[in-house]
């Protein structure tokens, strides 16, 4: 196991620690929020911590094509929020990040529901995300990329957690790149949650993307889709005032 990934066990001691010492008053826990922004800009643009992934200037290259869906990390404007990031593999360590937040917390929750639930009464769950794509044109190719936008960021953790298994979208496009579960896996993943919260931040227009011809494959490329904040040169809607 490389050493930048999650160790499973080290999240249950620590779950276990928080259960023991405030379960007496925490009634809603949330064992992680956000878990795309880990894989994705931790391990894929390396625009987080720890910064892993591409290049700052193939990072660059790729968000002024608006390759980028709309991110937290990027605001302000985004482009100057870019780090130079160490070296990584993103087209597969996002990947591995992301199975093993999974597979860390479906133990938590297991953790809890045996040992704590009955009597702390509490509930347990996980924030998502998702930017909604709507398509730039009444195409199926955008059609099909608006559907896979949503795979490659919500589905890629609501489906373990609902089916027990990646969407079918991440299995074709990813192949071997692409964790697998155990069917022990796959049953203690699927139903790991009480509720489910969304952090929902932006829509935006969204269009087929051709596979990438140069380069290693990234997280950042695999769903083949490009964004777009207009459409004919009108807006998708109003631009919030930054709060952060």
């Amino acid at each position: 196991m490389m050493n930048y990934l999650m160790n499973r066990q080290d999240f249950v001691d620590f779950a276990n620690l928080c259960f023991a010492e405030f379960g007496d008053r925490v009634k809603f826990w949330i064992t992680f929020s956000g878990p795309w922004s880990l894989a994705y800009s931790g391990y894929g643009a390396g625009t987080i911590v720890p910064g892993r992934g591409l290049s700052s200037r193939a990072v660059a290259t790729f968000a002024s094509r608006h390759l980028l869906p709309p991110d937290l990390t990027f605001c302000r404007p985004y482009r100057t929020r870019i780090h130079r990031a160490a070296s990584g593999d993103p087209g597969t360590e996002p990947y591995l990040v992301g199975h093993h937040q999974l597979l860390a917390r479906a133990a938590a929750v297991k953790l809890y529901r045996e040992n704590y639930q009955s009597t702390q009464n509490g509930k347990i769950g996980i924030i998502l995300q998702q930017i909604w794509p709507v398509p730039l044109t009444d195409t199926e190719e955008d059609r099909a990329a608006a559907q896979r936008s949503i795979d490659f960021m919500l589905g890629w953790f609501m489906d373990p957690l609902y089916y027990g298994d990646y969407p079918d979208s991440m299995k074709d496009f990813l192949g071997s790149r692409l964790p697998t579960f155990t069917s022990e896996e796959s049953q203690m993943v699927k139903g790991s949650y009480d509720f489910i919260a969304l952090n929902y931040y932006t829509a935006t227009y969204v269009r087929d993307a051709p596979e990438a011809a140069n380069g290693p494959p990234s997280v950042i490329t695999d769903p083949r889709v490009e964004y777009e904040t207009e459409r004919d040169g009108v807006p998708i809607g109003e631009q919030a005032s930054p709060s952060i």
